[in-house]
């Protein structure tokens, strides 16, 4: 009798192989929806929540978010990972995936948060400053 692992997290049930990082593919995912304030102080660094697709599966799980700075705003590139184990039971759902990313506000203008196909998801105004 062969017992079938699942491997989420890092955690194995149902048999004592652990996961290891080699034991994954990373792929890239794709950005769903961000959350970010509004209004940002000049130089300020401040959360994004993106939320984003990645794999066919219930086994992928979420891995990182790149973040590339340039005149346009920020792109973000959310990466997820998924076994390499095909025997591995999966739920078969759609999964969202959710990480928070520090991202620094512009000097010196507004900040347009796009996905890597150049699609607008948000901008963040920049706060005015307030002299007292």
């Amino acid at each position: 009798m062969r017992f079938i692992g699942i491997c989420l997290l890092g955690i194995v049930t149902l048999h004592a192989r652990s996961c290891r990082e080699n034991d994954f593919a990373v792929l890239k995912g794709q950005v769903i929806e961000v959350f970010a304030p509004d209004e940002v102080t000049s130089g300020a660094n401040f959360i994004v929540q993106v939320n984003f697709e990645g794999g066919n599966n219930g086994c992928a799980t979420a891995d990182r978010v790149e973040l590339t700075y340039s005149q346009n705003g920020v792109m973000l590139i959310p990466f997820y990972k998924v076994p390499t184990d095909t025997s591995l039971v999966c739920a078969m759902v759609m999964p969202v995936h959710t990480l928070d990313v520090s991202v620094t506000m512009p000097k010196t203008d507004d900040l347009r948060v796009i996905n890597d196909d150049g699609v607008l998801l948000k901008t963040v105004r920049q706060k005015p400053l307030t002299h007292e």
